[in-house]
């Protein structure tokens, strides 16, 4: 056997007991419902089914998948009434399927999404065909979630496409370029091959010029002969130019609302990259440490990987140690293990630790992480007040982190032409909805911390003997005739404030409830009784959550509008009333913003009127719905206050002017 031959069939064996090692990981983190769905994927995608709303005709089958009874165990246990499996084409046009991104890592956590990169030739298939695969995927992921709460995500990728760095895994809100050699570092370096060909990168010796690669291809058939055929070429990548890192910068930005933490660690890794061009890509190194494992044996995990690249990078570099910490910090809630456990491991030998446990714990020990670090672990990343905002040193680090890219990359002078003002503004817009508080502004959960499906139960308690001021909480469990001196004892609540109105509002816009929900609700200071919050949060789910409102481009490229209105009616006297005195307004804007506001009646007319003006003006005309409690049971209350609104908005006016009184809701607009 030649030299060569011999480094590529050490390659290729060191990469096939990774990848196995790689999918045990994963699976031993797995609930017995994400293993059937993990087994069953490419079976759905190897025959033709008539599982979900699509045509059987849809192309099917995967290159030298051969299922074996776990596969099919599997499929028979979460579709026990399907009818026998069956191909109807020979054309396999799935060449691989792989699994990308911190499953099989120590980043996954009972959160993490799985994401598909489904690998075809797509010459080979006509519009239609590749619209009826589409569309089966997408049912795959609608199943998926309705069922057994899962979160997948397919992604089609043509296979020249692919080699020629030409992705499709970005959306259509994102800003900028996401930068296609840095997608294919993640996927080489992240990626778990459930099925079919395998990538020719895993048998490309370390560090071979991009140059010698044809010639390489050339001559692998007389080193591995047949086995040749076991391998698609998907590219090649040593260097990536810094003509990809701005674009880069702002896609993951703009990723960071629905993965904070991961998209933390992606600016620091691209910074690492870009001021240290000269070291080799995560990917390379992941090569390198698979022929060459570690003291302990271990596989290379792609995210320690990743955190100890940025950490020594900084170090180099001068970043303060508060950024250090900031992303150890990133990296530490990534694995989905809180403070007190991490102050377990640190408690514990390592021989009593599971796999993940004992290589964190390592991690903590080298960073020096005591436990008086950890005690502040949330505090780097979440605000101490609430779990649920993000602390300053976050926003600091992040803009600190895209000024560091801006300015190097302006400097360079390659910086110009590759994003445009309206993609920052975009950006900006986008970050700031989220972030800004103000009053009546009710905060939202990070995309990553609202739960994939409700609790089963809610409770809402009036805390009058709090500490501070009395406030009402929001419980996610039972919680039933429990007085308020009792609350000291039992678990935190998930969220607390000073108005239910808001709390009301934040459980709902935060998925915590929705009509299937069982609610319990005690206020001993309020008028209302449990079927009257039922109702009214049944309304206020159908009015503004059920069809929600997503931003689109062009809102974050213009002023704010209202675009719901839900007014609600005497909702905070202590006293049954026969006058409509007072009005909550839950108001929904264009850049995706819920502020609630408390009004006399008249002052509700007018600056609800206001709004719907300037948004007809804009001819985009707001929903508007009005409720009165059902203790008070007035329709009258609904069509006096209707009224006083339409007697104030001309549907005549062409141009909305402003009162000269600055108002309250201004910001609105």
């Amino acid at each position: 056997m030649s030299d060569m031959a011999s480094k590529i069939d050490e390659l290729r064996s060191a990469f096939d007991a990774y990848n196995v090692n790689r999918v045990y990981l994963a699976t031993l983190n797995f609930s017995e419902k994400e293993n059937n769905f993990f087994r069953v994927i490419p079976v759905l995608l190897h025959y033709a089914v008539d599982l979900f709303d699509t045509s059987q005709t849809a192309p099917h089958g995967i290159c030298s998948f051969k299922p074996q009874s776990l596969h099919l165990d599997s499929f028979n246990e979460l579709f026990p009434d399907a009818n026998q499996l069956e191909m109807k084409s020979n054309d396999y046009p799935i060449l691989s399927l792989a699994l990308m991104g911190s499953i099989g890592t120590v980043a996954q956590t009972d959160k993490s999404d799985f994401d598909y990169v489904v690998l075809l030739e797509k010459n080979r298939l006509s519009e239609k065909e590749f619209e009826e695969l589409s569309q089966k995927l997408s049912s795959i992921e609608k199943w998926a979630m309705e069922k057994l709460h899962i979160e997948v995500h397919f992604f089609p990728q043509d296979v020249v496409e692919f080699r020629e760095n030409r992705f499709g895994l970005t959306d259509e809100e994102s800003a900028g370029s996401a930068g296609g050699k840095l997608l294919k570092d993640e996927f080489f370096r992240t990626a778990i091959f459930i099925s079919g060909k395998r990538p020719l990168w895993w048998i490309i010796p370390p560090g071979m010029p991009e140059e010698k690669m044809e010639a390489f291809k050339i001559k692998l058939p007389s080193w591995i002969a047949e086995k040749a055929n076991d391998y698609v070429d998907l590219g090649h990548i040593l260097h990536i130019e810094a003509q990809e890192f701005f674009g880069a910068a702002l896609w993951h930005m703009s990723k960071f609302l629905n993965s904070p933490y991961k998209s933390l660690l992606k600016m620091a890794l691209l910074e690492s990259y870009l001021f240290y061009p000269q070291d080799d890509l995560l990917c390379e190194k992941l090569k390198m440490s698979i022929l060459q494992p570690g003291k302990e044996g271990r596989v290379p995990d792609p995210y320690i990987m990743m955190c100890e690249r940025v950490t020594d990078d900084y170090l180099k570099s001068g970043v303060s140690k508060d950024e250090i910490r900031i992303v150890q910090a990133a990296f530490l809630l990534k694995t989905g293990l809180n403070a007190d456990i991490l102050k377990e491991l640190l408690a514990k030998p390592l021989s009593d630790l599971n796999d993940k446990e004992s290589v964190v714990a390592r991690l903590l020990m080298k960073w020096n992480w005591g436990a008086d670090d950890l005690n502040l672990l949330s505090d780097n990343i979440l605000g101490k007040d609430n779990k649920f905002l993000l602390s300053g040193k976050v926003s600091s680090f992040l803009l600190n982190s895209y000024k560091r890219v801006s300015d190097w990359l302006q400097q360079s002078g390659i910086k110009a032409n590759l994003i445009s003002m309206e993609d920052l503004t975009v950006l900006g817009r986008k970050l700031f909805a989220f972030f800004e508080k103000k009053p009546g502004k009710v905060p939202f959960l990070l995309p990553g911390q609202m739960p994939k499906e409700p609790p089963k139960c809610i409770s809402i308690i009036y805390d009058k003997l709090s500490e501070k001021d009395p406030k009402w909480c929001c419980f996610d469990f039972h919680l039933y005739g429990t007085e308020s001196y009792d609350l000291r004892n039992i678990s935190p609540p998930i969220a607390t404030f000073s108005s239910l109105i808001e709390t009301l509002n934040w459980t709902l816009i935060n998925r915590f409830w929705n009509p299937g929900v069982k609610m319990i609700f005690e206020g001993r200071n309020s008028i209302f009784k449990q079927k009257d919050i039922e109702k009214l949060m049944t309304n206020l789910f159908t009015f503004l959550i059920a069809d929600s409102y997503v931003p689109s481009r062009e809102d974050y490229l213009s002023k704010k509008r209202v675009v719901k209105a839900f007014a609600i009616l005497n909702f905070s006297i202590k006293d049954s009333s026969k006058n409509l005195s007072e009005v909550d307004v839950v108001f929904i804007n264009s850049w995706g913003e819920f502020i609630i506001n408390h009004f006399d009646s008249d002052q509700a007319a007018k600056e609800t009127a206001d709004m719907i003006v300037f948004a007809k003006s804009e001819k985009k005309p707001p929903a508007f719905k009005v409720f009165a409690p059902f203790h008070e049971n007035k329709a009258s209350f609904c069509k006096k206050f209707e009224n006083s609104v339409n007697e104030l908005v001309d549907p005549n006016i062409k141009k909305f002017k402003p009162r000269k009184k600055k108002a309250r809701l201004d910001t609105f607009t």
